[in-house]
């Protein structure tokens, strides 16, 4: 396990640290939340715990999130795809110019 942790970078630590402190802190405000409310969507009216609701919204938000970060990820990866492609093709030209 330490073995792992001394291979994380410094920016994965505290993502890792900051996580792990939200996640404690919605466990507490859940726990303190325990009432039911009626909540309102679309057309139906729901009655359910507040605990569920919470759970519910806050994995909805890490899913989004997930979403964003892994398309953003993409279109980077595609980005360094093309500019390592045009390197290529300059160092193959700079060759073709040098042996002229």
């Amino acid at each position: 396990m330490k073995e792992k942790w001394n291979e994380l970078t410094v920016r994965q630590k505290a993502i890792l640290i900051a996580s792990a402190i939200g996640g404690i802190c919605l466990v507490v405000f859940i726990t303190q939340n325990t009432e039911n409310v009626e909540v309102d969507v679309l057309f139906w009216k729901i009655n359910l715990s507040i605990i569920l609701l919470i759970f519910v919204s806050a994995l909805l938000g890490a899913l989004l999130m997930l979403a964003y970060s892994l398309s953003a990820r993409i279109k980077l990866k595609k980005e360094l795809e093309a500019m390592k492609q045009k390197i290529q093709e300059l160092e193959i030209q700079a060759r073709i110019d040098a042996g002229k």
